[in-house]
């Protein structure tokens, strides 16, 4: 199949049994991280569109496309040139418009895309159930908007300097756009993406502008590429720095669309989201203005400018400032270990200046680099070991943050946090379009797995073992480890322990009877050999956990505040819930190394 977001329409239905192999795929459309460990073993036949042989020399007996979505004359991928070859053809609904006259594009064509799927390969149930999901999300969206007097007028800018690329009413965004509340200044025109003139966006005064983030220029750069232009300087939304961002997957026909339409809506009408659970009412992205003040754990700091030379205490800090488009300014890194980085970062980071690699760089190799600002997402990178007090890099001129779940002393730990520091990061370095979007993607990431567990009325007992024979070390109620259980919809049974992590007793554990084991993977034992260490402990045998063998794997890494938190959640929750998801037993992910402990 071709392109990430059917790609991803084929893999929500748990359908990728049936591939041989995937196009279209590559660093800016990123396969959301759900759905990449379902890829593992399926090759990436081409970047682009695959030619006629390669598609034909992977023997595929369907070939599922759309129109200017894989299938073109151009490349003679088309259904009459690969019925010969024995080789059927599907075309995404919303792609029809290309060959044939249509009504308006609407949410329901990806629906009507699910069911033909399901009937397909016989996963009919399966394909209602998300449909009927869907449909509830939307209507939720529909009744908190309510009614609209006078829509808000919405610019969705792909692309083009000369002349905009933008998406019609027969394009996805339109119906997006629609379903929150807004319209389409180009709602008009009879095409789906199209080229228009600057004059009519100008004459047509959108009061939003939807960026989409993929090709060349990020979002960042499409915002500030729109901000400098001077015909545009009076348009309602550039003067208010109204701007959503929407992703290339999300913003084309797939499993994506209505959870980024709350996205929409949350930033079109951010006052009728106040008080609802998921709602983020930050996504209308802002340009930094400086001098900028920024508080982080007790340490006040004034930005005159961005950040030019950073240097990355951690693997953690690393992913985010990747994410965020900023490698560029990444001067070196250090505890390098490739831990927390997914595999779509590792080109990326492999370019990157290694300090030190398993271990802090001392101060003399910090300073070495030049570096005018210092991230780390854990404290050890700031203590005497490592580079010093943030204090006295300061006394260097070197600027200095800290993850913020190290600054809570009272408060336990929410997922807010790793949000914050993302948005934080992104006012620093003027990357908040890019921010606000990593955000909105892991917001909806754990919001997927929560409507997946909503229906479970008593949450599953959960042991966190970290490690330990004599006495274990558990996850306590105000840490990280500790929320992610919960937002897998678990309830840790050591929440009592005031700290982060703490040590309790075999006893406790027998106690409290734990229904499932989390096992943290890092260090020198191996998760295995934390199983083996729990089934063979006599004193444990009653606990049900035990008796019924129910662990589920996580690398530290994920545990710590970052990017990598969703993973966790859904990781967790199929485990815990495999019903809830089409599936059974436990999921595992890959062994990771562990950075000093942190107080």
């Amino acid at each position: 199949m071709n392109d990430v977001n059917i790609l991803e329409l084929f893999l929500a239905l748990d359908l990728q049994e049936h591939m041989v192999g995937y196009s279209s795929v590559r660093d800016d459309k990123e396969i959301a991280p759900e759905y990449q460990a379902k890829l593992t073993d399926i090759p990436l036949l081409a970047e682009r569109y695959p030619s006629i042989e390669v598609l034909a020399g992977a023997s595929p007996d369907l070939y599922l496309a759309g129109w200017n979505y894989g299938m073109t004359e151009d490349s003679g991928l088309t259904p009459e040139t690969l019925a010969p070859l024995g080789i059927n053809t599907y075309a995404i609904t919303e792609s029809c418009i290309r060959i044939m006259d249509r009504e308006q594009v609407s949410l329901e064509d990806t629906f009507t895309d699910l069911r033909n799927l399901g009937r397909i390969f016989a996963v009919e149930e399966q394909a209602e159930a998300l449909i009927e999901q869907y449909r509830a999300e939307l209507a939720e969206i529909t009744e908190t908007v309510g009614p609209v007097d006078e829509p808000l007028r919405v610019f969705v800018y792909d692309s083009g300097e000369d002349t905009p690329l933008t998406a019609a009413r027969f394009a996805t965004p339109n119906a997006m756009i629609e379903a929150a509340g807004g319209t389409n200044i180009f709602n008009d025109v009879d095409s789906s993406w199209t080229q228009v003139n600057w004059e009519d966006v100008v004459d047509r005064n959108p009061e939003y502008i939807v960026i989409i983030d993929y090709g060349q220029l990020n979002a960042q750069g499409k915002i500030d590429f729109l901000k400098a232009q001077p015909e545009l300087a009076d348009v309602d939304a550039i003067q208010n720095d109204h701007f959503v961002v929407l992703t290339y997957a999300e913003a084309t026909p797939g499993p994506r669309n209505v959870a980024r339409t709350r996205t929409l809506a949350e930033a079109f009408y951010p006052e009728n989201f106040q008080g609802s659970d998921s709602a983020d009412t930050s996504n209308t992205v802002t340009a930094t203005t400086y001098p900028l003040t920024i508080e982080n754990c007790d340490t006040t700091i004034t930005y005159d400018e961005p950040p030019t030379r950073i240097v990355s205490m951690n693997d953690d800090s690393t992913l985010i400032l990747l994410a965020l488009g900023l490698q560029d300014k990444i001067a070196g890194i250090g505890y390098a270990t490739s831990a927390a980085i997914p595999p779509e970062y590792d080109t990326a980071y492999n370019e990157l200046n290694v300090l030190a690699e398993g271990a802090y760089p001392a101060l003399e190799e910090v300073v070495a680099v030049e570096p005018d600002f210092i991230y780390a997402s854990l404290r050890s990178a700031y203590g005497d070991e490592a580079a010093g007090d943030r204090e006295s890099l300061q006394d260097f001129g070197i600027n200095t943050y800290l993850g913020t779940e190290y600054c809570q002393e009272d408060n336990e730990v929410t997922i807010d946090i790793i949000y914050t520091d993302i948005r934080n990061i992104g006012q620093i370095f003027d990357v908040s379009a890019q921010a606000e979007a990593l955000v909105a993607s892991m917001q909806s990431d754990i919001a997927e797995v929560q409507q997946q567990i909503e229906s479970v009325e008593e949450p599953l007992r959960i042991f966190f073992y970290d490690s330990g024979e004599e006495s274990p070390f558990t996850a306590g109620g105000s840490g990280m480890a500790g929320e992610l259980i919960e937002l897998a919809g678990g309830e840790n049974i050591f929440d009592d322990i005031a700290d982060e992590y703490g040590e309790t007793n075999w006893e406790l554990v027998v106690e409290r009877n734990p229904e499932f084991i989390v096992i943290a993977d890092y260090g020198t034992t191996t998760a295995d050999e934390k199983r083996d260490f729990l089934l063979n402990y006599a004193p444990l045998r009653d606990v049900i956990a035990i008796q019924e063998e129910r662990f589920v794997t996580v690398p530290l890494r994920h545990l710590i505040a970052g990017l990598n938190n969703p993973k966790a959640v859904r990781t967790m929750a199929e485990a815990f819930y495999p019903e809830a998801f089409g599936s059974a037993g436990t999921t595992t992910l890959t062994s990771v190394n562990r950075q000093p402990s942190d107080p």
